[in-house]
């Protein structure tokens, strides 16, 4: 991780209802001990292998390059999603050059 601040154009949150949501598993597991980390990873593992656990279809859209560039993607996926019928996840990956 970067640690630098993720910057999304504030217009896709209001005009195409994006949202964006994050995760910090280290805070989880700084409130959880050893024993309740093993058995929510013993419960997880059990989910998949009983295939009551799966994972979404996924597309990784890599944002890469100048503003303009990254720009350019999110309006091209955010266009296949307005279109409808995309039938998947659209995970961003924001890569450094």
């Amino acid at each position: 991780m970067s640690k630098s601040p993720l910057s999304l154009p504030t217009s896709l949150f209001i005009f195409k209802n994006l949202t964006s949501h994050g995760y910090w598993q280290s805070r989880w597991y700084e409130q959880h001990s050893r024993a309740e980390r093993e058995d929510m990873l013993k419960e997880v593992i059990d989910l998949i292998e009983s295939q009551n656990l799966k994972e979404p279809v996924y597309e990784i859209v890599p944002l890469k390059g100048s503003d303009d560039e990254v720009n350019h993607t999110l309006a091209n996926t955010l266009k296949t999603i307005a279109d409808g019928s995309h039938g998947k996840k659209f995970l961003l990956k924001w890569e450094t050059e």
